[in-house]
């Protein structure tokens, strides 16, 4: 009888910034599908397949969503991942999700030229800080993530996250996620339940692309590695 071998070839994905800062800012936002039960009768193995169907058939739920930061923009990947260049010195991020916001410009004659955003007063807006903490009794680190208020008349912080999209729709984590102590902020995670409104979303978007930098990638292919190179 003749045997096949399977010959495994593993490939290291390798991050390489190209910027003045070498750190990133990373997170996910993730589809979050919940199994419904049509009947009474309906066993868990059955709702497990059609969860499964629903996962596989909203492979694209998470990504395609626009989101800026310090004057750059980006979406997430097939994998629901944003990654940004780190410009943020301490570690406490502001995060927005919205569907619109407003430009303040530098004055009325110079409205090409902007000074941040604020939000519209009659637009649905939540706002979120995480910031890292080093928990007294376990001594893990931590991001605490908070909602708060924030006035519609208020200019956001340059570096804020803003994730332009239905805020009904997203899941934000709020409390304690356990991370790392590192120069690179790892977020926790985002779930997304609904994604009717994101072409309409992205479209909007569109209106702001000549006050953010949008941001690159580039591959390049070596023998034991893949190395991914962020290009603002």
């Amino acid at each position: 009888m003749k045997q096949k071998i399977a010959i495994l070839c593993i490939w290291w994905v390798s991050f390489v910034h190209s910027s003045s800062t070498p750190y990133l800012i990373s997170f996910f936002i993730k589809p979050l599908l919940i199994p419904t039960m049509q009947s009474g009768t309906q066993s868990s193995a059955l709702a497990e397949k059609q969860l499964a169907l629903r996962m596989l058939s909203s492979s694209d739920l998470h990504a395609g969503i626009f989101v800026s930061y310090a004057g750059i923009s980006t979406n997430s990947d097939r994998e629901g991942q944003i990654l940004l260049p780190r410009k943020t010195a301490q570690p406490e991020l502001h995060v927005f999700i919205t569907e619109k916001i407003v430009l303040l410009p530098l004055s009325p004659q110079k409205k090409k030229t902007i000074v941040g955003f604020k939000s519209k007063p009659e637009t649905l807006i939540q706002h979120f800080t995480f910031v890292r903490q080093k928990d007294p009794e376990t001594e893990a680190y931590v991001w605490q993530g908070t909602q708060s208020e924030w006035p519609s008349n208020k200019k956001m912080p340059y570096d804020a996250i803003i994730i332009f999209a239905d805020p009904e729709s997203i899941i934000s984590p709020v409390g304690a996620s356990v991370t790392q102590l590192s120069e690179n902020f790892i977020l926790p995670d985002f779930y997304i339940t609904d994604t009717k409104k994101t072409p309409i979303d992205a479209l909007r978007f569109l209106t702001l692309k000549s006050y953010v930098k949008p941001l690159t990638f580039e591959y390049s292919f070596h023998p034991q590695d893949i190395q991914k190179l962020m290009k603002t």
